[in-house]
C-alpha cells in the first residue's frame, strides 16, 4: 500500500466491566499512553553514505531512466511486486532467514513466505508482529499473542493486540488490564524501519535501480496493525457508550482516557512516522473527543476538546497542503534522482512529515 494517501476506515455489548475501584483510577494510568515512548524519539539514523549519494552520481541515460521509473511507479503503471523467480533467486543466494522471508513476503505479496517465516522462526518478534497484525494464523492466535508478549515484553503493541482479543473473546476486564499494562511499557515498536531496509536489499538484489528499490521498499510498507488499532478503538468506544447508558461514569472515563492514549500512540509512536499514522490516530482521537467527559479530556491532553479539535483541523489541513504540494512538484520532475533517493531514506529514518518538509524546503532554496 502507498504511504502518502491512505486512511484505514465488532460488536460487543458490555453489561459489566470491572470493579469501580479499578475503573476509577485506571484513567490516570492511561495518561502515560499519551506520551510517545522515549525509545522511539531519536535523531535521524543515517544509512550508509552510498545509499544517499549513488543516485546523485548517476548521469545521462541512467538518470533519465530513473525519472521514467519514478513517474511510472507514482502513476501506478509499474508494478512494485517482484516475480517468484526474482524472489527465489535472492533467497537462494542470501538465505531464508526471518528477515529475508518477511522481505520476500512484502516484495511479492505471497503469503507462503510469511507462513514459512512463522514455521521456521516462531520466536522472532518481527514475525510475530506480522502474523498477528495480518491475523495470518487465526486458529493459533492466542498462542501467538502470548509469544509476542514474551518476546517483546516492553512493546505496547503486544498489549494492544492482547486487549483486542480480550474484547473479541467477551473478556472486557482482561482487555482493560492489558490497556493499563501498556502504560507501563517503554516502547511502541512496529518494526517498519527494519522491514523497509530488508525489502530494499531484496529489490537491489533482484536488479532494481537504487531509486526504484528505495521507493518500492518505502511505499510497499505493510501497515496492517492500523486496521486492528481502529478495531480496538471501536471496542473502547462501545465500552464507553455502554457504561454511560448504565450510569457507570468511572468505566466510561476509563474507556475514553485509554482511547485518547491509544490515538496518541498511533500518531506519534511509530518507528517510521507517516501521514497514515497521523490520520488514523486523529480519526480515533476525534471519536473520543466527541464523547469523553470534559474533565478526562483536560486531564489526559491538557486542553479542552474544542481546543484540541481546532488543533487537529490545522494539522489535517497542513497534511493535505503538504502532500498536494509534494505530489505536484514530483509529478513535474522538479527533483533529481539523487534528491528522491535522499527523500525516501529520510521517510524511513526521520519520518514522512520531516522528509516532506526537508524536500519542500530544499526546493525553495534553489
Amino acid at each position: 500500500m502507498g504511504i502518502l494517501v491512505f486512511v484505514v476506515a465488532a460488536g460487543l455489548f458490555i453489561k459489566h466491566f470491572v470493579p469501580s475501584r479499578t475503573a476509577k483510577n485506571s484513567h490516570l494510568t492511561a495518561k502515560a499512553l499519551t506520551r510517545p515512548p522515549a525509545a522511539v524519539k531519536r535523531p535521524m539514523r543515517r544509512p550508509p553514505a552510498s545509499a544517499t549519494t549513488a543516485s546523485a552520481r548517476r548521469s545521462g541515460s541512467a538518470a533519465d531512466n530513473d525519472a521514467l521509473i519514478l513517474k511510472a511507479l507514482l502513476n501506478g503503471t509499474r508494478d512494485l511486486k517482484l516475480s517468484p523467480v526474482e524472489v527465489e533467486r535472492y533467497l537462494n543466494e542470501h538465505g531464508r532467514s526471518a528477515t529475508n522471508l518477511l522481505a520476500a513476503f512484502q516484495a511479492s505479496g505471497d503469503n507462503r513466505y510469511l507462513k514459512d517465516a512463522a514455521a521456521a522462526f516462531p520466536n522472532d518478534p518481527h514475525v510475530q508482529f506480522l502474523v498477528l497484525a495480518l491475523n495470518a494464523l487465526p486458529e493459533d492466535r492466542a498462542q501467538w499473542v502470548t509469544a509476542f508478549q514474551q518476546a517483546a515484553p516492553d512493546n505496547r503493541l503486544a498489549s494492544f493486540f492482547a486487549a483486542l482479543d480480550g474484547f473479541k473473546n467477551n473478556q472486557p476486564a482482561n482487555a482493560l488490564q492489558e490497556m493499563v499494562a501498556a502504560a507501563s511499557k517503554t516502547s511502541y515498536e512496529d518494526y517498519l524501519l527494519d522491514h523497509s531496509v530488508a525489502a530494499e536489499a531484496l529489490y537491489l538484489g533482484a536488479g532494481r535501480t537504487e531509486l526504484e528499490a528505495k521507493l518500492a521498499a518505502t511505499f510497499g510498507l505493510l501497515l496492517p496493525h492500523l486496521s486492528m488499532m481502529r478495531d480496538l478503538s471501536r471496542e473502547l468506544g462501545m465500552m464507553e457508550a455502554s457504561a454511560m447508558a448504565n450510569g457507570d461514569l468511572a468505566t466510561a472515563q476509563t474507556a475514553a482516557s485509554v482511547g485518547l492514549g491509544l490515538a496518541q500512540q498511533i500518531t506519534e509512536g511509530s518507528s517510521v512516522p507517516t501521514y497514515v499514522n497521523e490520520m488514523v490516530g486523529q480519526a480515533i482521537e476525534r471519536q473520543f473527543l466527541a464523547t469523553a467527559d470534559a474533565a478526562v479530556v483536560e486531564q489526559v491532553l491538557g486542553q479542552t476538546a474544542a481546543e484540541r479539535l481546532a488543533e487537529l483541523d490545522r494539522q489535517r489541513n497542513d497534511i493535505r497542503q503538504t502532500v498536494a504540494e509534494w505530489s505536484a512538484r514530483v509529478e513535474t520532475g522538479e527533483f533529481s534522482a539523487g534528491e528522491m533517493a535522499e527523500y525516501f531514506d529520510r521517510v524511513r529514518y526521520a519520518g514522512e512529515p520531516e522528509a516532506n518538509r526537508w524536500m519542500l524546503s530544499l526546493q525553495r532554496t534553489r
